[in-house]
């Protein structure tokens, strides 16, 4: 009985650490050549991606809707 209780023990702590470890996908650096298309987005939410996500990321270029079609 005494031994199911260390058992027990253990597994707890097991779980409580592997709940602390860091399972953050890692995103590797796009190819400078990659980019992508962000047609119907507005310019503010474009620059906002840029720069919060896309640009750490590696994405070297960003197409848009043509001006004339900008609300």
């Amino acid at each position: 009985m005494h031994f199911s209780k260390q058992i027990a023990a253990v597994t707890a702590m097991l779980l409580a650490l592997s709940a602390c470890a860091d399972n953050t996908p890692q995103i590797e650096k796009a190819d400078p050549d990659v980019g992508i298309q962000m047609f119907q987005w507005n310019w503010d939410s474009i620059a906002t991606a840029c720069t919060d996500s896309l640009g750490p990321a590696g994405i070297g270029w960003v197409l848009t809707s043509p001006p004339q079609e900008h609300i």
